[in-house]
């Protein structure tokens, strides 16, 4: 069974303010390597939680609210339930698209604190750092800032490079700014990710929540951790 679209576009991070943020809508696109291109839409509110249409390279339809999400494959009639004790599920590049306009990125609310700036050319670096408990919790930030927009962060842990992202295609809408191409680089390997149709909505339409609705006649799985 195909599940790598959830794993992708979701990642255990600790939960981003989102309170203030606007239900929205907006179609992405997904490539990485030789990989089919994954193509779907994202229904957005802060309150509610994320509602994710897979179209391709396999119709899948994914719930998240709070700390449990549901996967369901409508072909196959089969869904799988599954509950993060530690409540702490995101949507890591959902967060990137919202957040990459903020003078802190949201990062703030995951812990880390502003320790320095620096320069590189004329573009201006921030450094953002988070220590945990003990040396394995230590992470650091860098953000490039050119003409006000972010055009790349670093992250690396005490010893390493971890990740690298890159913002462009910068879109204003409804007095911010949205990155409307992603790229995030990790352990050599590249994931770009392309949005469009951006809107902004009221709250999620009636007709998209009742297509998460399971079939009573469909095989559940349950899974916790």
């Amino acid at each position: 069974m195909h599940r790598c679209a959830l794993f992708i576009f979701l990642l255990f991070l600790s939960a981003l303010p989102f309170a203030e943020e606007r239900p929205l809508s907006l179609a992405y696109e997904k490539r990485q390597a030789s990989a089919a291109a994954e193509n779907g839409r994202v229904f957005f509110d802060p309150h509610y939680g994320m509602y994710l249409f897979v179209d391709s390279p396999v119709c899948q339809r994914v719930v998240m609210n709070g700390d449990h999400f549901i996967y369901y494959y409508p072909e196959e009639n089969v869904a799988l339930k599954m509950t993060n004790r530690e409540g702490t599920l995101s949507t890591a590049a959902l967060q990137l698209f919202m957040y990459s306009d903020r003078e802190d990125l949201g990062l703030q609310g995951l812990g880390f604190v502003l320790t320095g700036h620096e320069t590189a050319g004329d573009t201006l670096v921030k450094i953002w750092e988070k220590r945990g408990k003990s040396r394995q919790e230590y992470m650091r930030l860098k953000v490039y800032v050119f003409r006000e927009r972010v055009v790349k962060t670093i992250s690396s842990d005490d010893k390493k490079e971890l990740k690298r992202v890159f913002f462009s295609g910068w879109q204003e809408r409804d007095r911010r700014y949205y990155p409307m191409n992603i790229r995030i680089r990790e352990d050599g390997l590249d994931t770009d990710y392309s949005f469009k149709d951006l809107r902004f909505l009221t709250e999620i339409p009636d007709s998209v929540v009742r297509r998460f609705i399971l079939p009573e006649d469909c095989e559940v799985y349950e899974y916790r951790w």
